[in-house]
């Protein structure tokens, strides 16, 4: 989901860049599988331009709405364009 994060990014939308990446950190969160701190810090990093782009509240609206999902709203969320095929990350 990680990447799917960093393909929406690519693809300009931010908000959904940083809601897919919050529901993926939950996800990791309750199945206790965090990432290391090496590919945390490089995710970060990639999410950077999703937060720089968005106000403080709308950044932390998206992640909150992303945290929030349930399992499968999240999957289908995060798959909303499936025809595409780049790896994001």
């Amino acid at each position: 989901m990680e990447g799917l994060a960093c393909l929406a990014l690519a693809k300009g939308e931010a908000r959904r860049a940083l809601s897919v990446a919050a529901a993926a950190a939950h996800l990791r969160k309750l199945i206790s599988a965090p990432l290391t701190p090496q590919d945390q810090m490089k995710l970060d990093q990639r999410l950077q331009p999703a937060w720089a782009s968005l106000s403080e509240s709308d950044g932390k609206s998206a992640w909150e709405a992303g945290w929030a999902m349930a399992l499968e709203s999240a999957v289908e969320y995060s798959a909303h364009n499936p025809e595409s095929s780049t790896s994001g990350c």
